[in-house]
């Protein structure tokens, strides 16, 4: 192969024991039983070499910027960001081993010595898997941010992706520890490759198994996965877009569908014919003929060529790479929009022979600008279209509730009152028959006390009292409250809701003096009655509706809505809110009909909450 191990060269001299330096196509294109023709060795010592450096010089242009780009002009370490530093860093270092493959089929032999081939291939190998490895994790890490973008927002941060390549970069390490053992220049050869002990046979097998199932269907399986998830979620989604958007969910199904075979095409077409033609090797013998020397060449020269496709696959045609290369090159500065021919990739015959190779990178760049680049996540105008189109309704309406129906009749004759509010007396004659005076009867019963009698006049002043003796000490007041409170706080992750409620919680403090604002649960807690004045913004590159609800205590007391758009806006809502001691104002990002998120890059997604004490009530 030609990352763990030299790269192989075809073979022009007939010595004995002019091995490959080819790991592990050392067996492949060995002794040669014939001498080679004078166009033989003008291919393996001319064209070969300026082939292998075209491809070194090109992939480290490419890699270069990238790594130019992320470091230079990229406003904060998003997760992508890092994996894509990474890739191209893996890269141009794999790029770094073509000029001693170049020398080596130059020179017919390996003029550095045993202790830099060793080197060389270890390094060679390392760099190879990092490569493979930084493209599987790139795949999960898109999986995540389409599939599950809410529960993997705590594991998606720079801090994690940074941990995540430096175990990368171990584990490759680790991988190719059987190279630093295994490789050099045997006594009495003069070429550099893997010295395997007896049974080599064996050895060389289980080297090609362990690396193959590490170095291709490991990875190809896991990448296969992530995408086929991606378009399964993407598609179930578009089931749910409505008639009018039917032609724009057909379109973002078509372009996550060709992104898809685009990445994975590209990788099984670098990789899988080394691959395939070192286990055919183990299991049958592959022809020494110096006619076959032109695929052993190819085979190994695909390998690189990826190294060259990467940049463009994952940076090049990337929105906001392509601003950073504008600014680097002096382009101009207007606005690059993606487009998508229409036609499909091209098909190309790459027939078996060493001068063919020079097309060899435009054949594989080709379908990327067909396909087009990986997206993290849906555009904003799929997620407009899935909501419904109509009159606002309530939630907790039912759909056959009409909100403005009349009350029925029955119901308002029945609140009626029934009667007066007071009974009326019941009348009755009544005819007193005494018709003479008798005596004079005994004293009745003392009746009631009559009213009071208006109140005299106000009597004079006494004379002063006496001085009184000194009072007990009271009981200590309470210590002094603060007559001001302010705080101001950020967040600068993206959000997304795709059920119920989610508390918006922030990660930046500006102005948190007396600490009323607690950054852990996102919540303000008033320190004392009065009136308060409280700031939402909400600055970013939306791509979904957005709602967010400014909360007292339980309640909702205004709502931000942020609408969809096509570059970056800010939504602004402000409220006043009289307060008691202990109440929390908070912010919330809910879901209505249909999932919503304050959702982009972590460049462009800001959003403040802000308040201040305006005056405190009196005690």
């Amino acid at each position: 192969m030609d990352t763990l191990g030299y790269p192989a060269s075809v073979p022009t001299t007939l010595e004995p024991g002019n091995t490959s330096s080819a790991w592990p196509l050392d067996a492949t294109v060995g002794n040669v039983s014939a001498a080679p023709s004078v166009a033989g060795l003008a291919v393996s010592g001319v064209l070969i070499p300026l082939v292998y450096l075209m491809v070194c010089v090109v992939g480290l242009l490419g890699n270069s910027l990238v790594i130019y780009v992320v470091l230079r002009h990229t406003a904060s370490p998003s997760v992508t960001n890092v994996y894509i530093l990474n890739l191209a860093l893996a890269d141009e270092l794999f790029m770094l081993g073509l000029p001693f493959l170049a020398a080596q089929n130059a020179l017919s032999y390996w003029p550095f010595g045993s202790l830099m081939c060793r080197l060389v291939m270890a390094v060679d190998g390392i760099n190879q898997f990092t490569s493979i490895f930084c493209l599987t994790v790139m795949s999960v890490d898109r999986y995540l941010a389409v599939v599950h973008p809410t529960r993997s927002a705590r594991w998606r941060t720079a801090p994690v992706a940074r941990t995540v390549s430096v175990a990368v970069w171990v584990a490759s390490a680790v991988v190719v520890l059987p190279v630093v053992v295994f490789s050099g220049v045997p006594h009495g050869m003069s070429t550099c490759h893997m010295q395997w002990p007896e049974p080599a046979a064996a050895w060389r097998a289980g080297f090609i198994i362990y690396t193959a199932a590490l170095g291709f269907f490991g990875p190809l399986l896991v990448i296969c996965l992530c995408y086929l998830l991606i378009v399964v979620k993407v598609r179930s989604a578009g089931r749910r877009v409505r008639a009018p958007s039917c032609q724009r969910r057909r379109h973002s199904e078509r372009k996550v569908t060709r992104m898809v075979v685009a990445v994975v095409a590209l990788f099984v077409l670098c990789w899988m014919p080394f691959y395939v033609l070192n286990i055919v090797n183990v299991v049958c013998p592959l022809p020494e003929e110096p006619a076959f020397f032109g695929l052993y060449f190819l085979v190994v020269a695909l390998p690189y060529a990826n190294s060259c496709a990467n940049p463009i696959l994952y940076g090049f045609l990337s929105y906001r790479f392509k601003q950073g290369f504008r600014r680097v090159l002096l382009w101009p500065s207007r606005r690059v929009r993606s487009q998508e021919p229409a036609g499909g990739p091209p098909e190309k015959t790459v027939a078996m022979g060493i001068a063919t190779l020079g097309l060899l990178c435009v054949v594989l760049l080709l379908p990327l600008l067909v396909f087009g680049v990986p997206t993290e996540e849906p555009s904003s105008r799929e997620a407009v279209a899935s909501g419904p189109h109509g009159y606002c309704q309530r939630c907790c309406d039912s759909e056959s509730e009409d909100p403005l129906a009349p009350a029925d009749a029955a119901d308002v004759s029945s609140a009626s009152p029934p009667g007066l509010p007071y009974v009326l007396p019941e009348v009755r004659p009544y005819i007193n028959i005494t018709i003479l005076k008798g005596d004079k009867g005994d004293r009745g019963l003392l009746g009631a006390p009559g009213k009071l009698g208006r109140e005299g006049p106000r009597g004079e002043r006494g004379p002063q009292g006496g001085k009184g003796a000194k009072g007990q000490a009271g009981s200590p007041g309470g210590p002094c409250q603060t007559r001001f409170s302010a705080f101001s706080v950020g967040r600068k992750t993206a959000l997304h809701s795709s059920e119920g409620f989610q508390p918006l919680l922030f990660d930046t403090v500006f102005v948190n003096p007396d600490g009323h604002f607690d950054l852990a649960a996102g919540h303000f807690v008033a320190p004392l009655r009065g009136l308060y004045f409280f700031s939402l913004n909400v600055h970013s590159w939306n791509f979904k509706e957005t709602y967010v609800h400014v909360m007292h205590n339980e309640e909702a007391a205004v709502i931000l809505y942020a609408q969809p758009s096509d570059r970056s806006i800010m939504q602004s809502q402000s409220v006043m809110l009289a307060l008691a001691p202990g109440d929390r104002v908070w912010a919330r990002l809910f879901k209505r009909e249909r999932e919503n998120a304050v959702y982009s890059d972590d460049v462009d997604t800001y959003i403040t909450f802000s308040g201040h004490l305006i005056k405190p009530e009196d005690d």
